[in-house]
């Protein structure tokens, strides 16, 4: 009797489903706001500073999730079918996506990331165990890390909102400009403090600031090849890294584990410090990194000065 029932739900899913996306295309009241959707919270951010209070916005990877591994549920495909426009930044998961949702709608799909200039993900790594990816060539996904791209990615957006509301052009590009000043303005914090620093490393569990890095100068050495613990190689293998460079801290993200940043820790007293490249407010994400980086690198001088003093 169970087994039939399991049978009947499964075969009536697809029903519910295609009933549920029919009334969630039923027409909005002239109350409701056009939903712009993006997949990650620094994208929604970036439409909100532009777009302001003329429409609603929905993001479906939460700050905390990662995005290597994430997997939209079933409310998230019926948010995304709501939407008026899905802005999309060329992610994997993202091709999944635009299958499943607009297939029969591809025109609401907009690819923010046009004239932005894509980085190769991190060639410069604690361990390689995996030979059959030394040669694959993949291009770094943060690409909203960087204040250059966040700009273009802005004017994009912009452009986007435009075509959907073309009586409020005037508020977008207004809005468009109080952004980028905003950016510039951070940027050229970040500038000033790290301007000592360029050539200079950090250590990172994840390569997620590869874009952000670039922007000043600084190269990010990730562990995160080091399997899913530290086996004794790969331990001495980080470990004569972290005395060479004498890198002090190890960055973190709460998107993953911090078993490998522990263990390397123990073994050579590095302080962990976490970071999430997936904060929504990416003006003070942006502020924070560049702060975070300097006080890195300051510390490391000091250190260096008191061991020279003994």
């Amino acid at each position: 009797m169970k087994k039939e029932l399991k049978h009947i739900i499964l075969q009536l899913f697809p029903v519910f489903f295609f009933l549920l996306i029919s009334c969630s295309e039923q027409p909005s009241t002239n109350n409701d706001k056009k939903l712009i959707a993006s997949t990650i919270a620094p994208i929604e951010y970036i439409a909100q500073k532009i777009g302001g209070n003329k429409f609603s916005y929905k993001s479906i990877i939460k700050e905390t999730h990662s995005l290597h591994d994430f997997e939209p549920t079933f409310n998230d495909l019926l948010t995304l079918n709501k939407a008026t426009c899905y802005f999309t930044i060329d992610l994997p998961l993202e091709e999944i996506i635009v299958k499943k949702v607009f297939n029969k709608t591809p025109e609401k799909c907009f690819a923010v990331t046009k004239d932005v200039q894509l980085l190769q993900g991190s060639s410069c790594q604690a361990s390689h165990h995996d030979n059959h990816n030394h040669n694959k060539i993949i291009n770094d996904i943060h690409i909203w890390l960087s204040p250059q791209n966040i700009k273009i990615m802005a004017k994009n957006i912009a452009k986007k909102l435009t075509t959907i509301m073309p009586e409020n052009e005037k508020i977008f590009q207004i809005n468009l400009t109080t952004f980028i000043t905003e950016i510039d303005k951070i940027d050229k914090i970040n500038r000033q403090m790290l301007k000592n620093h360029q050539g200079k490393k950090i250590i990172v569990v994840h390569s997620a600031y590869g874009y952000f890095l670039h922007e000043y100068g600084i190269d990010q050495i990730s562990i995160e090849d080091a399997t899913n613990h530290i086996t004794p190689s790969a331990l001495i293998e980080v470990k004569k890294l972290i005395n060479e460079t004498n890198l002090h801290i190890i960055y973190t993200q709460p998107q993953f584990s911090k078993r490998n940043a522990q263990a390397i820790s123990k073994a050579t007293n590095c302080e962990i410090i976490t970071l999430n490249p997936l904060k929504k407010d990416l003006l003070a994400n942006l502020k924070y990194l560049g702060e975070s980086f300097y006080k890195n690198f300051e510390n490391k001088e000091e250190i260096n000065e008191k061991k020279t003093q003994k």
